[in-house]
């Protein structure tokens, strides 16, 4: 476990940079909330999903949930403990339900038959 204080600089730089702190305050508490809920594979697959996403929209075109999934499968394919696809595939849908990614749904995705959803 690592514990983490904060130094004496602290109050300084608050006050420094304050004004950029307040601009970006929605950005940072969106992003901790995120993150809050994720573990460090969850966090893995999220920030290489966005990545993904960002690499592979072209001309303002949206990519699909599928080509972001199999964008970073290969991505990651080596790997030690390779990724499980169902986590991998859950956690893009997850991201564009919540506005994080923009991209298209996908029909075929290695989904968990409980994240299938029935019409």
């Amino acid at each position: 476990m690592h514990r983490f204080t904060i130094g004496p600089t602290f109050g300084a730089a608050k006050t420094a940079y304050k004004d950029s702190m307040d601009r970006w305050e929605s950005v940072i508490e969106r992003t901790v909330d995120l993150f809050l809920r994720l573990n460090t594979t969850g966090a893995e697959i999220a920030a290489s999903s966005l990545f993904a996403a960002r690499e592979l929209t072209n001309d303002g075109e949206k990519p699909t949930e599928r080509m972001v999934f199999d964008e970073v499968m290969d991505w990651k394919k080596r790997r030690r403990q390779p990724l499980d696809e169902s986590v991998v595939a859950s956690t893009i849908r997850t991201l564009a339900e919540r506005e994080w990614l923009n991209v298209q749904q996908s029909a075929v995705l290695p989904l968990p038959h409980s994240d299938l959803i029935y019409a």
